[in-house]
């Protein structure tokens, strides 16, 4: 018996949804397989363990985070620290320095006014008034430019301002003539020559002026 053409049509459907269910069925067991498969090689890893392990990884990189910080903060302190006692020492070699230097220019302006008869208290005065003129050379020797300070302090006492520094204010014998005119008045006491010659005056003035004292004995003896 011939089928109708409507059962042709009801087969022919029904044919065409089962066959696309069948290749959605196997489509969907070949990635069930894939995912079985993908388990199997898991299989025996302790999933736990690995979790605790990814977790302390990520507080020790925390760690070594917070570490390098604390580390850098120490090591820019630490520079902050050493700059500053640099600072300290370079200003603390520099007034050493600069002490010494005036020191040594101070310590040779007195000796030469003292060998060209300074007045004893004006003494203080022209060192003051000089000082700032005095240089010390690359050999550590005081200088005015291109004299000595010896030289240089024997020009400055005939001028009319130096002159006023010096016994009987001029480079010659006293007013009176007499020897003992051009001389400072500490000097006699130095002087084995002369009468005034003083060795508990000699006492006072290394008491009270170590390099006056310095530079009579020197010139006397």
């Amino acid at each position: 018996m011939a089928k109708t053409e409507l059962e042709l049509a009801v087969e022919a459907a029904v044919k065409a949804a089962t066959e696309g269910l069948v290749s959605k069925n196997t489509e969907l067991l070949g990635k069930l397989k894939t995912a079985n498969e993908g388990l199997v090689k898991i299989e025996g890893l302790d999933i736990a363990a690995l979790t605790s392990a990814s977790e302390e990884l990520a507080k020790l990189k925390a760690d070594k985070l917070e570490a390098d910080g604390e580390y850098k903060k120490m090591y820019d302190q630490q520079k902050i620290d050493n700059k500053t006692t640099i600072d300290k020492l370079t200003l603390s070699n520099t007034e050493l320095v600069t002490n010494l230097a005036n020191s040594t220019k101070t310590n040779a302006l007195s000796t030469a006014l003292l060998g060209s008869k300074i007045k004893p208290e004006l003494h203080d005065v022209a060192v003051a008034t000089l000082l700032d003129k005095v240089a010390v050379g690359k050999d550590g020797v005081p200088v005015v430019g291109d004299k000595s300070v010896v030289d240089y302090v024997k020009d400055w006492a005939t001028t009319d301002v130096g002159k006023h520094f010096i016994i009987s204010g001029k480079s010659g014998g006293g007013g009176d003539g007499s020897e003992d005119g051009n001389l400072d008045a500490s000097e006699k006491f130095f002087d084995k020559k002369n009468a005034a010659y003083n060795l508990t005056e000699q006492s006072k003035i290394a008491t009270s002026n170590p390099d006056q004292y310095k530079a009579l004995k020197a010139k006397f003896n």
